[in-house]
């Protein structure tokens, strides 16, 4: 019995096995669907129920390892483990903040800068009083520091000293402040062209808070399977947001065509084993991790005679392969 969807590292895994074991295999059922347990119906579905009711011997397809699976099915050694993500469409819009024109630098140089004011309005109160200034210094600092403001908001002195130092500390200041705004202006405009996409959630934790998205899967795989027979509060509160069963997509080529169309609509699935790579995905998608890791391993009927055999075929082939890893 065949899956429909076959991935080539399980093929390879299989083919060295029939070279080394000498046989071969007739293959008596195509179906779609992994298989799941139906709690309503007391029946497994696709896969796992052509093995359970006796129908094939083994699927050449890559299955999640799960406690419901293991009571009716043998696993032979996982040989592929990933991590499962949500797939979301990737946002086009990039949000900009009134903060991001304060994020072109960095809180030492604009405390140094203000910094900079401060000793410039004190510096400009001890040169007025040491030529000879009657106002008091209480006022010199205040106007000091609207004049050092104003050439800071690129504005001019409404009358320019005839002082010889206190043009050189004018001139100093000018200068000072042009050469900031032109660091800033060519640092701000990089900053706000740059693509800083806003994702809505970075955890499946925040996908549940979030509550504005609705979750998808492949149909009869154990992703949905790990929600909806989990008694946990929180698996609860994911299987609020699922579609309903019979509106789940058969594979995840189908189901992120629906992310694709759907800007509010969330694929939960591994990263690798399902050839995401290898899908031409009519959009561009953001994977955001789950903290869920999973094992794949093909499967054959419970208490089949030859699953020590093929799984010291196997172990022999992976220990191979990892010392051609090695030499390599």
């Amino acid at each position: 019995m065949v899956s429909s969807v076959m991935s080539s590292t399980f093929n390879e895994l299989l083919r060295e096995i029939c070279v080394a074991l000498n046989f071969s295999f007739d293959i008596v059922s195509e179906v779609k669907e992994f298989g799941r347990w139906n709690p309503e119906k007391n029946i497994w579905t696709g896969a796992i129920a052509e093995l359970y009711a006796g129908r094939a011997d083994i699927s050449l397809a890559g299955f999640s390892i799960t406690n419901d699976r293991l009571n009716v099915v043998d696993f032979m050694l996982p040989h592929v483990i990933t991590k499962n993500y949500l797939f979301i469409r990737k946002p086009e819009l990039f949000a900009v903040e009134w903060s991001s024109h304060f994020l072109t630098f960095n809180y030492s140089v604009w405390i140094a800068m203000f910094g900079v004011i401060i000793a410039a309005t004190i510096l400009l109160v001890f040169l007025k009083i040491r030529n000879g200034t009657d106002r008091k210094i209480s006022h010199l600092l205040i106007d000091n520091l609207l004049e050092i403001w104003g050439i800071f908001c690129q504005q001019g002195l409404a009358d320019f000293t005839q002082i010889f130092s206190l043009r050189i500390a004018y001139f100093s200041i000018f200068l000072l402040i042009i050469v900031f705004w032109a660091g800033y202006s060519a640092a701000l405009i990089s900053f706000l062209t740059s693509i800083n996409h806003v994702l809505p959630f970075n955890s499946l934790e925040g996908f549940v808070a979030d509550g504005t998205y609705q979750l998808v899967v492949a149909r009869g795989t154990a992703y949905y399977d790990k929600f909806a027979n989990s008694k946990d509060p929180f698996a609860e509160k994911v299987m609020k947001l699922m579609l309903k069963e019979e509106n789940l997509p058969i594979t995840e080529f189908e189901a992120f065509e629906r992310v694709c169309k759907n800007r509010k609509l969330a694929l939960y699935t591994s990263d690798k084993f399902n050839s995401i790579g290898n899908l031409k995905i009519p959009c561009n998608v953001v994977p955001i991790e789950t903290g869920h890791l999973n094992s794949f391993a093909m499967i054959l009927s419970k208490h089949n005679p030859f699953t020590d055999l093929i799984n010291f075929q196997l172990q022999k082939f992976i220990d191979n392969d990892e010392g051609e890893k090695t030499r390599n």
